[in-house]
């Protein structure tokens, strides 16, 4: 058991590049006439935009709860109304995050995921 576990973990390590956006992506999307190609070409650039997104979230916000502590990442941001502006810009980029998350995870396998999922919500 303990062997077919590693030898999984090592097939997904070999595939963990595969999972954030690359150039074959981008190049998908201008000329690749396969659908589910250019899905996943979309998938793979609204969840790797996520993170930048997350990371300015964080560091603004411990910015504005510490800044004695983390001046020189205060500073980074300029003067308190660019680091607040900053700091609140990443709210609808999150909701946006969101509503296109949702909106790729319901066309994928035609919202039978979806469907699948509410009833077995209201089955229990």
């Amino acid at each position: 058991m303990y062997f077919s576990s590693f030898k999984l973990q090592l097939i997904q390590d070999n595939h963990k590049c595969d999972r954030f956006v690359g150039a074959q992506d981008v190049k998908a999307l201008q000329a690749s006439s396969n659908p589910k190609r250019r899905k996943y070409a979309w998938h793979r650039i609204v969840y790797t935009s996520i993170i930048p997104i997350l990371l300015l979230a964080i560091a603004s916000g411990l910015s504005m709860y510490q800044p004695v502590q983390f001046y020189w990442l205060a500073n980074l941001f300029g003067d308190w109304q660019a680091l607040r502006t900053a700091h609140f810009m990443t709210v609808p980029l999150v909701l946006l995050f969101t509503l296109v998350h949702s909106s790729l995870a319901l066309g994928i396998g035609e919202g039978k995921i979806a469907t699948a999922f509410f009833k077995l919500k209201i089955e229990n």
